[in-house]
């Protein structure tokens, strides 16, 4: 089976993800429980629009703003929200070592503003990865729906069976076997170097 794209989940891959610890910055920047942060952003959709790319920048930033109750710049709120995000280098050294001609991506339920927010926190991202970095909110649709899958292989311009999917969600991954994608659950990097060796995805070495 040709592997031509090989495409990686952000939060649980790329970076570890702590969004309790995302609720603590919030919590301290508003002065609001964390709790009530969690009902005014999650539970209530505001973050799961934005995903989908219901919202755009502005509309997400004023929402935002009124759950925390602040009046906050783009910046700030951006940093705010991608403070649960922390890069794994090990994970980013694997990107950089695959093989050549292998077309390399992220494929992240995420709105604008983390998409944003990622980009300027962490340029090594942008170093490795850049080209074909896919947020959920540019293709109006999130993993596991089919929708999404469907949209990246006309994004590539690529048949199912030449995409390798890397998610830490097992209803991500069966979502792109059923879509007919290559997938990888990620464990750890250790297992993620020896699953892209045997495939023949990485160059030789540590």
């Amino acid at each position: 089976m040709s592997t031509r794209a090989v495409l990686f989940d952000c939060g649980g891959v790329l970076f570890d993800f702590d969004q309790d610890r995302r609720l603590a910055v919030l919590s301290k920047a508003s002065g609001l429980a964390a709790p009530l942060l969690s009902e005014r952003i999650w539970v209530s959709g505001l973050d799961s629009a934005s995903d989908h790319g219901k919202l755009g920048v502005e509309q997400i930033c004023r929402r935002l703003n009124e759950a925390l109750e602040q009046d906050l710049g783009e910046d700030e709120l951006a940093d705010l929200m991608t403070s649960a995000f922390t890069l794994r280098p090990e994970v980013l050294a694997l990107v950089r070592r695959l093989r050549p001609g292998i077309v390399r991506g992220t494929l992240t339920n995420n709105g604008p503003l983390i998409s944003l927010g990622l980009e300027r926190r962490f340029p090594e991202l942008v170093e490795a990865i850049p080209e074909n970095r896919f947020f959920s909110y540019q293709l109006r649709a999130a993993k596991p729906e089919p929708a999404i899958y469907r949209a990246l292989e006309v994004r590539l311009g690529l048949s199912a069976s030449e995409i390798l999917l890397i998610d830490d969600s097992s209803a991500n991954t069966e979502g792109a076997r059923d879509a007919g994608w290559q997938v990888i659950e990620f464990q750890d990097d250790d297992s993620l170097a020896r699953d892209l060796a045997d495939l023949g995805l990485r160059t030789a070495g540590n």
